[in-house]
């Protein structure tokens, strides 16, 4: 399926039908849109960054499973572990970046 996520574009992939490869594409550009946001955003207020960990969990639960998703999940963890070991957000954190290492 990575193969077939990257040499298909999603308008395609939506054509044909193939609608586990449109949502593989949908999760890893999501991935990598969190990323750039969070790495180019600077600092964020609490209420800001709320929502951005919100999201970033949400992204997390789907990117963290399919093999051509792992190198933007695992970007992401990495960004993310600093914002989210501050915040105190350890208990909702923990299980991703256990996933993330055995991965």
């Amino acid at each position: 399926m990575a193969d077939l996520a990257a040499s298909v574009g999603a308008g395609e992939a939506a054509a044909a039908g193939d609608y586990p490869t449109l949502f593989a594409s949908y999760v890893v550009r999501s991935a990598e849109t969190l990323q750039r946001r969070l790495a180019t955003g600077g600092a964020f207020s609490q209420e800001e960054f709320a929502r951005q960990r919100s999201h970033a969990l949400h992204v997390l639960t789907f990117a963290l499973g399919p093999d051509d998703a792992w190198p933007a999940a695992r970007d992401l963890l990495f960004i993310l572990v600093e914002p989210m070991e501050q915040a105190g957000a350890r208990r909702d954190w923990i299980p991703f970046l256990t996933r993330g290492i055995a991965r």
